[in-house]
């Protein structure tokens, strides 16, 4: 409002370059007046109905049956100050005009008096939660989510290698519920600035709201790929072609997706600044998202062993979060198989000594046996009998045969 005088304007552009007064010759309006306090601004003036190179304004009289024909629609907006800049708010409604006649009176009946508008509100606090969710969202958790992938090899603690997937898993749950509120508070709020009666276009109402679903849509995706992703492939064994796709694309599709909402939180905070006289945070953002991702590409980059991103090794085995009961399963099978052969092993290998055995023992009885043969008959070829012992005497005492019998001997 310079200098508080009501004129005519050429909306040549967004920026306030592009609103120029119209020159003074067309400068037509009558009765101007504005009034401002601290809540109100109340601007009245006057206007021809038909003016040369303008749009008509259309009245009709009582009698005219097409007077239903004959409506009029005005725009209007207001701003966050006095100064040119971009609407606060904004609106459009159908006002249909009635000729006055001298000595007639005008009631609402009619279509005088006064139109009351529900202009809507530009609900400042919700943009800037919403603005402050998403950041926090894609600014913080989402860099630190990746950089949780990316040092793998790093993040350990008692010798849990899954901790690093805990904590992309956590880390990308806390963007997906971010962004959920986050975006939930932006068409509550487009909404609820929406002036009564009017279409709030959600979504397509400018191209701002139109990435935000696509992100919203490109989230819920992006999670539900992690959650039923393939189990990953088991160290020493080959690698399945649905999980090598997969690794490709859930890297590939979270790439653009935060480089789409970076793109987007910049954007957001242009508009917010620019919509509520707030100041511009986008250096902010520049410094704390861009120092995360330089932290973590330095820490990559100097440690002494990098982990190779093509490495599909590194990949299976470290995510062992996800199939650890899977692998305790197949542990515990291998060993129950070990013992299992090695059971059989001990058995083949007593049965074939025992086996091996069996013709020496054979052997050696019989050798036993023919030497006891050959003993008894030793013993009854040269030992006399017991009734030719008992008649002799002199050699009932002899050392042999009392040896023979099982006596001791003791000489006189």
């Amino acid at each position: 409002l310079p200098n508080k005088n009501v004129q005519k304007y050429s909306l040549g552009g967004y920026s306030p370059q592009g609103v120029q007064p119209f020159p003074v010759a067309q400068q037509t309006l009558n009765n101007t007046w504005v009034e401002q306090n601290s809540t109100v601004t109340i601007m009245r003036f006057t206007k021809k109905l038909l003016e040369e190179n303008e749009l008509m304004i259309h009245a009709s009289r009582k009698d005219d049956l097409d007077s239903e024909l004959r409506v009029n629609n005005f725009m209007w907006a207001y701003g966050f100050s006095n100064n040119l800049g971009f609407h606060a708010a904004k609106g459009a409604f159908a006002l249909t005009l009635k000729v006055c006649v001298a000595g007639d009176a005008i009631g609402d009946d009619d279509g005088g008096g006064f139109i009351e508008l529900d202009v809507g509100e530009s609900y400042e606090a919700l943009w800037a939660v919403h603005g402050l969710l998403a950041t926090l969202a894609w600014g913080v958790m989402s860099p630190l989510a990746i950089g949780s992938a990316v040092l793998r090899k790093y993040i350990t603690c008692n010798n849990d290698k899954g901790l690093w997937y805990k904590c992309h898993y956590y880390l990308n749950m806390s963007t997906l519920v971010l962004t959920m509120i986050s975006f939930s508070i932006a068409v509550v709020a487009h909404q609820k600035g929406t002036p009564k009666g009017q279409n709030p276009k959600h979504f397509v109402a400018f191209a701002h709201a139109t990435v935000g679903l696509a992100i919203m849509v490109a989230v819920l995706i992006q999670v539900t790929n992690g959650v039923l992703r393939p189990h990953a492939t088991p160290k020493g064994e080959v690698k399945k072609v649905g999980r090598s796709v997969w690794e490709y694309g859930h890297r590939i599709i979270g790439t653009v997706l935060i480089a789409i909402c970076w793109y987007q939180i910049r954007d957001g905070m242009k508009i917010y600044s620019r919509n509520f006289n707030q100041t511009d945070y986008r250096i902010f953002f520049y410094c704390v998202t861009g120092g995360i991702i330089g932290l973590i590409v330095l820490i990559y980059t100097c440690s002494n062993k990098p982990r190779q991103m093509g490495n599909d090794d590194d990949d299976d085995d470290d995510d062992t979060d996800d199939i650890k009961s899977e692998k305790d399963y197949n542990k515990g099978t291998i060993m129950h198989h070990h013992h299992q052969e090695q059971k059989v092993n001990h058995n083949k290998t007593t049965t074939l000594i025992y086996e091996s055995h069996q013709p020496q023992r054979q052997q050696q009885r019989q050798h036993h046996q023919q030497h006891q043969r050959q003993h008894d008959v030793v013993v009854n070829r040269y030992i006399p009998s017991s009734e030719y012992i008992a008649n002799q005497p002199t050699i009932r005492n002899h050392p042999t045969l009392a040896a023979h019998r099982g006596e001791s001997f003791s000489s006189c």
